[in-house]
């Protein structure tokens, strides 16, 4: 009994708790069965403040690691939140430039068909060929105004 006191004592254990788990009295009793009034001292001592207060700042320091703890969760949620938006919003700048490139690429295409189209007018021209000319330059006149009619319809929506 003595030793279970000495290292509950060393360990600051709430011995109370431990006593009952493993069968023992609260009461420490001598060998003739009377209360040992020593070991009932070192009881009482455990019992009281040390026992209480230990408890309770372990309790407190148990309560601020929590916190800190939430706040770090907290914080690591702001920063995936702000990573995510940031992404999203770097994707939507990319479709957008892809859409752009499209365009650009598209646009480019027409330009060089309306200018195999100028070149082969004047061509025409040169050689005389006046139906091919005019042929050419209606074609060339269709495109444009089909172009005209994309933009308006662009600019309406």
């Amino acid at each position: 009994m003595d030793k279970i006191f000495h290292l509950l004592a060393i360990f600051s254990f709430p011995y109370e708790e431990i006593l009952c788990l493993i069968g023992f009295s609260l009461i420490p009793i001598d060998s003739s069965g009377g209360i040992d009034m020593h070991h009932l001292t070192i009881v009482h001592r455990f019992r009281g403040k040390n026992g209480m207060k230990g408890m309770q700042e372990r309790f407190k320091r148990l309560k601020t690691e929590m916190e800190e703890i939430s706040e770090e969760q907290k914080g690591i949620r702001d920063g995936q939140r702000q990573v995510r938006e940031k992404f999203e919003a770097i994707e939507s700048e990319c479709e957008q430039l892809k859409k752009e490139t499209k365009f650009i690429i598209q646009q480019s295409a027409r330009t060089q068909i309306k200018l195999v189209l100028m070149f082969r007018i004047l061509k025409a021209r040169e050689e005389s060929d006046s139906a091919t000319a005019a042929n050419l330059t209606q074609l060339l006149g269709q495109i444009v105004a089909r172009e005209k009619e994309e933009r308006q319809a662009l600019g309406d929506a």
